[in-house]
């Protein structure tokens, strides 16, 4: 695992030569806003890219409306917020499914709270960037945990 603060991150790290990239960013609508300058920026850089994000289904009309968004895939963030075990198993599964066996190169994941993190942990991806923050300063940490993708 290496950390990076943002300042001081060369782009490569998260822009890099990877072509499909996955976001889970599920949150609330205002939290998703900010979000989507990344991926504004991801589209920018790289026209052709593949963005998939998996969203909450507030939010998911603001990322329809930006036109960035290759696929949106719905997550029931209730369930895996503050569902019963069942519940939180039965909405990462079903955004699993949805997911299929695709793999990605990146998958980026805006979020501190470990239980958004069992979609990333569940994800295919090479790489994954979480982004965070520490003693008020963002930081960027990446890691080689998906292997299996």
């Amino acid at each position: 695992m290496h950390v990076h603060y943002l300042i001081d991150m060369p782009r490569k790290i998260i822009f890099g030569i990877a072509m499909s990239y996955l976001i889970i960013k599920l949150g609330a609508i205002g939290d998703v806003a900010i979000a989507t300058i990344m991926a504004a920026e991801l589209r920018k850089s790289k026209p052709n890219v593949q963005i998939t994000w998996v969203v909450g289904p507030a939010a998911r009309p603001l990322l329809e409306a930006t036109g960035i968004i290759d696929e949106i895939i719905t997550a029931d963030e209730e369930a895996i917020r503050n569902g019963s075990l069942l519940q939180k198993i039965c909405a990462v599964w079903s955004v699993l499914r949805k997911l299929g066996r695709r793999k990605f190169d990146v998958c980026l994941v805006p979020y501190r709270d470990w239980r958004y993190h069992i979609l990333r942990a569940s994800a295919r991806a090479k790489k994954c960037v979480l982004l965070g923050m520490a003693a008020g300063l963002f930081l960027v940490v990446t890691t080689g945990l998906n292997t299996h993708a």
